[in-house]
Parts: structure tokens; C-alpha cells; sequence
């Protein structure tokens, strides 16, 4: 079962209770998402120590940059997630060969999950 939560949606007890957890977003200037940064900022001291290992990803669309994939992999790594498949880039709006891409990287997270 897949669960999609915006940032400003998601609470830290979302990261507590998935199995795995998919980070997305787009580049803003080099850096992620608000929304995204939001969450990661309130999610970051209630869990700890909490989410030690739990597998992870990050996905990141972009218009020429990407290098906000760093920030995403970064805070993961604070956080102590286990990354368990390739950050995927996808230069705009995800189409043709992105899509394949992306419903290839959901079946990596699918497989940490189990």
C-alpha cells in the first residue's frame, strides 16, 4: 500500500509508520522543495533514533540543476536512513523513458519493503 503525503501534510509519526520511505521533490534554486524541507525539519527530533536504517530514496525533478538532491541525501543520511536504490533525476516534467524510470525505482522500494 502506497501512501502519498504532501510536505506541509506529512507528521513525523508518517515516517515512524511506513516500511520505506520515498523522498521527492523539485529544485528550487538548488535546494529542495519548501514543502519537503518543512516536513524533514519538523520530522527530524521526535523519531530519533527511531528510523535508524529504515530504507529509503530520493527523486528529485528539475529544470537543468538537480543539485538539490544532495540536500535531500544529506538530511537522509542525518537521519540515519538506509538508501536502497539510486537518487533518479528526471529533467522536467516526467514523461516517456522518466516514467519508466520512476516505476522502476517504486519496485526497488517495494522490494526494501518486503
Amino acid at each position: 500500500q502506497v501512501i502519498l503525503k504532501e510536505g506541509f501534510a506529512a507528521y513525523p509519526s508518517d515516517l515512524l509508520e511506513c516500511d520505506v520511505v520515498a523522498l521527492g521533490s523539485y529544485d528550487a534554486f538548488s535546494l529542495m522543495g519548501g514543502g519537503l524541507k518543512d516536513f524533514l525539519d519538523r520530522a527530524y527530533y521526535p523519531p530519533q533514533g527511531q528510523v535508524t536504517d529504515k530504507p529509503y530514496a530520493a527523486f528529485l525533478t528539475h529544470g537543468g540543476g538537480g543539485r538539490a538532491i544532495e540536500n535531500i541525501e544529506t538530511i537522509a543520511h542525518s537521519f540515519k536512513l538506509k538508501k536502497v536504490a539510486d537518487s533518479l533525476l528526471i529533467k522536467g516534467r516526467p514523461e516517456g523513458q522518466a516514467l519508466v524510470d520512476l516505476k522502476e525505482f517504486g519496485a526497488r522500494l517495494a522490494a526494501a519493503a518486503e
